[in-house]
């Protein structure tokens, strides 16, 4: 045991004055020397127990450990009380005559100063023994120190031990060996509220009850029972709170012998802001036939009551588009619940305000608000007879051979090069919010090579022409998203051509180097309050670049792992909404085929540091890390199977430590670029017409590849989200090829893409088929100039979020718990025409069936048409059996559908 003291700092102020080589003298401040006041340490306390009126009663002892006589002169006082109401008030006790020092003796001490150990003890053969009745003893242990520099007096108290008397032949009563500890906290915080516990024990035989209960008077005599508060520890929920003082008793029982303890003083003092309330389960989408009942879920919180305190209210507003502002007031829908009237068909849109009231807080504004999620409300007659062209049935999404990939999302490249436009929070605000934005979900951005001190290239970056760098990543974290950060090339000290252009390597004795470089990047961001979601370790290490580039042979990107482990452990990151304990890490991000990674993968030392992989499709596009075995060797053409359960080498069941069994390691695709490559023909980048090569992309790495992200490079470009001003576009307005995009980020982010069967004819009386080069429907050959319409589907299940291996009881196994866990199945179809506007199919009539089983409780739609209709709301039409969908699709036409599941 080390002992328990202040010691004293001496201050050296060491004063050097050079310059310009004038010779200078160093003057050394003369030591100034404090002495604090030593604070005594009481190491055995007074210990409380429990007799019969007719017992003799031992005395009490405290013991004060490691003394010396420079320390001051110890004085001791005990006292006693036995009216516990009085002392709550007081704060004191009775001075009790006849306290002693017992022994004082020498320690063992290593470093040779005699330190005493002082047993300090109180006769208790005057006490007087009346059953039923508590007496309350502690000592005083004060330390006098005229040497001392600024307090001269300090005393400490000890625990407070009880000594209880019940009669003859009654229960004895418990013994409270630690009370309850009090503590201050502030309103308008977090409150995470410490339990209060108790210590009990019993002499002899019996057994110990609780009951917890609080008043704000301390009267020990008179306060309420908490309910279900009954065990030694309690979490006092922030509702029981009032400001100021209050009181928490446990009263403590062997049978009919109770015994109260000291109360825990939770001293609740005044914050400085309300704090937001917190929506954890959000309102669904609903379809009703016309005059059916209606019910929107019950909205849930963190707490019944405020997590701050406060009061909290609601209010239920009516929108004219799905968007939780500038709605409309619903007079009395003031609850949690809200039922709408289905007499008139028509869509409507409903979002409920959650406002949490605080007064006990110092800002002038005591209130903060919420908004849920704004859900559709779809009132309409069902679906009768109709001409159908094409029927679309999916295939149920509890069984593992009919899902495919998981969906982590899409989004954007933010490039920090100055020759590109700046990306503003506004222009964040509108790709990244899921409401009235785009609802991209995955932010890429660039790692400085400026200077091998992270911070020094930030600033730099910052002060000259990225502004808004952290900003922008702070806007994808607050919707949900990630933010993947990627070097384009090592500082330039470290590599072989010392250059931050391409046509060099990382030299090998900086690896360590570099790996601390890329940490402290991560670490910077998350200290700016911007923490990043991954980092990989190249930018395309597989082509030679005549900018910012370095060269890594696979070989190469292996060792590096395998030498410097999991390099970003110990700072957090942040993605999905949540805080991570790690930064996740990435290989090189290829520049076209995804096999640079095999070499690391099927290295165990390399590949458990490496948590996914990302590739560019700019050449060798149709390659996949999905057709390449365990063992690094190309699985056999014969097989064609593309579903979660095809054995490959991205399965998580390497033993690598924190990743999820019976998952995939994902494959992001995070840059591709495809423009018109000249001034002349720029304008056609941002046309309608032009979207369709856009999205053959965005089919080739979702679809064929199986890949789980699509980021386009860059976001705001005039070939991409947003326009940048240039060539006819304006300056933040989405373009078609965002718009595109948007139909996957809003329909199928944390989803599962599921399998289908597609028959029939088009309109125009072709007959269907599918999955072959040559197919009419969803065409297994690539171009971007492919004419054929593409239909997928996708199933959010619920024990699938994240990319978590799917809950057995999806599976039809003998503990089938049905269509539980599956929240909604959504789809996106698109019939592209070629640049000049022509030659698409008219898909007609389309029915798009549910698996057996499952019934649509709500539905929400999106079609685009045209440069000026890109992104309406589509009226779906639903079957009276609540098992089919209807829609219509000609070419040049894009719709996604989300029929969320009924739950009955």
């Amino acid at each position: 045991m080390k002992r328990i003291k202040t010691f004293s700092v001496s201050i050296f102020v060491l004063l050097l004055i050079c310059a310009f080589g004038i010779s200078c003298e160093m003057e050394v401040a003369k030591e100034v020397k404090q002495k604090p006041i030593i604070r005594p340490y009481i190491s055995l306390q007074p210990a409380s127990d429990s007799y019969t009126v007719s017992d003799s009663v031992d005395d009490l002892f405290a013991q004060v450990w490691g003394w010396n006589d420079d320390d001051g002169a110890l004085s001791y006082q005990w006292f006693m009380f036995d009216n516990l109401a009085e002392y709550i008030q007081t704060g004191k006790g009775t001075a009790v005559v006849g306290s002693s020092v017992v022994s004082d003796t020498l320690t063992d001490n290593p470093d040779s100063q005699e330190l005493r150990v002082i047993k300090i003890g109180l006769p208790m053969t005057d006490v007087s023994k009346t059953a039923g009745k508590q007496y309350y003893y502690y000592l005083e242990v004060t330390n006098e120190d005229s040497t001392a520099t600024d307090t001269k007096i300090i005393t400490v108290r000890s625990n407070i031990a009880t000594i209880s008397f019940s009669a003859a032949g009654a229960p004895l009563f418990p013994i409270i060996d630690r009370q309850p500890v009090s503590a201050n906290y502030q309103f308008g915080r977090n409150l995470a509220l410490a339990p209060l516990t108790v210590r009990a024990s019993l002499s002899q035989g019996g057994s110990l009850t609780y009951q917890w209960g609080i008043n704000t008077t301390g009267n020990p005599d008179i306060f309420d029972n908490i309910p279900g508060a009954t065990e030694a520890s309690f979490n006092p929920a922030v509702g029981l709170l009032s400001a100021g003082k209050n009181y928490f008793f446990v009263k403590v029982s062997n049978g009919t012998s109770v015994l109260t303890s000291i109360p825990a003083v939770i001293d609740m003092q005044p914050g400085q802001n309300a704090l937001d309330p917190v929506v954890i389960l959000q309102p669904k989408d609903a379809l009703y036939f016309t005059n059916e009942t209606a019910q929107i879920e019950a909205l849930e919180f963190d707490v019944e009551n405020a997590i701050d305190g406060g009061a909290i209210t609601y209010q239920w507003f009516s929108n004219t588009r799905q968007e939780p502002r500038n709605g409309t007031r619903i007079s009395g829908q003031t609850g949690k619940t809200f039922r709408p009237t289905t007499t008139a068909a028509g869509t409507y849109y409903y979002y409920a305000v959650i406002t949490n009231t605080n007064p006990h807080v110092i800002s002038k504004t005591k209130t903060a608000t919420a908004n849920t999620r704004a859900v559709k409300i779809v009132i309409t007659s069902p679906r009768t007879a109709g001409l159908i062209n094409v029927t679309v049935q999916v295939q149920d999404p509890r069984n593992a051979a009919n899902r495919y990939q998981y969906i982590r999302g899409y989004g954007g490249m933010d490039v920090a090069w100055a020759n590109f436009p700046e990306q503003k929070p506004e222009d964040m605000e509108t790709m990244y919010n899921p409401d009235w934005g785009l609802g991209y979900n995955i932010n890429r951005i660039m790692i400085s090579p400026a200077n091998t001190n992270i911070n020094i290239t930030m600033l730099d970056l910052i002060n000259r022409h990225r502004p808004n760098y952290y900003e922008n990543v702070k806007i994808v974290n607050k919707y949900n998203g990630y933010n993947a950060a990627a070097p384009w090339s090592p500082p330039k000290e470290w590599k072989s051509n010392n250059s931050i252009n391409g046509g060099g390597h990382l030299v090998h004795r900086y690896y360590q180097q570099y790996a601390d470089y890329l940490k402290s990047f991560a670490k910077h961001m998350y200290d700016a309050g911007a923490p990043i979601y991954s980092v990989s370790i190249q930018n395309e290490p597989n082509y030679t670049a005549g900018y910012d580039g370095c060269e890594w042979e696979p070989e190469e990107m292996r060792d590096f792992f395998v030498e410097v482990g999991r390099f970003t452990q110990g700072v957090r990151g942040y993605g999905g909404g949540k805080e991570i304990p790690t930064v996740l890490t990435q290989n090189g991000e290829s520049a076209n085929t995804p096999f640079i990674n095999i070499a690391a993968l099927t290295e165990p030392a390399a590949r458990q540091h490496i948590d996914f992989v990302s590739r560019h499709v700019y050449g060798s596009t149709t390659e996949t890390l999905w057709r390449i075995g365990k063992n690094g060797l190309p699985i056999s053409a014969a097989v064609t199977n593309n579903s979660s359960t095809l054995v490959n080498i991205l399965d998580r069941d390497d033993g690598t430590p924190g990743v999820s069994y019976g998952t995939k390691m994902e494959v992001w695709m995070t840059e591709h670029n495809i423009n018109s490559a000249n001034a002349t023909a720029y304008p056609n980048d941002s046309t309608w017409n032009y979207l369709w090569r856009f999205m053959n992309d965005v089919d080739l790495v979702m679809r064929l590849n199986n890949e789980n992200a699509f980021v386009w490079w860059a976001s705001k470009r005039f070939y991409s989200m947003i326009g940048d001003g240039q060539f006819g576009t304006r300056n933040g307005v989405p373009l078609p090829r965002g718009i595109g995009l948007s139909h996957y980020a809003k329909y199928t982010i944390d989803t599962q893409r599921i399998a289908t069967t597609i028959t029939g004819t088009m309109f125009d009386g072709t007959s269907i088929s599918v999955d072959s080069p040559s197919s009419t429907v969803n065409s297994t050959g690539f171009n971007l100039d492919n004419l054929t319409p593409r239909i997928t589907a996708y199933a959010m299940l619920e024990s699938g979020k994240d990319n978590q291996p799917v809950m057995d009881y999806l599976l039809n196994t003998p503990g089938d718990k049905g269509w539980e866990g599956v929240e909604f199945i959504s789809f996106i179809m698109w019939a592209p025409t070629n640049t000049g506007g022509g030659q698409g199919r008219n898909m007609g009539n389309i029915e798009v069936r549910m698996p057996a089983g499952f019934k649509i409780g709500g539905v929400s739609a999106h079609k685009s048409t045209s440069a000026t209709n890109m992104f309406s709301v589509e009226n779906v039409e639903i079957n009276e059996q609540r098992t089919s969908a209807f829609v219509n699709l000609s070419a040049g036409q894009m719709l996604s559908v989300k029929l969320t599941r009924l739950v009955e």
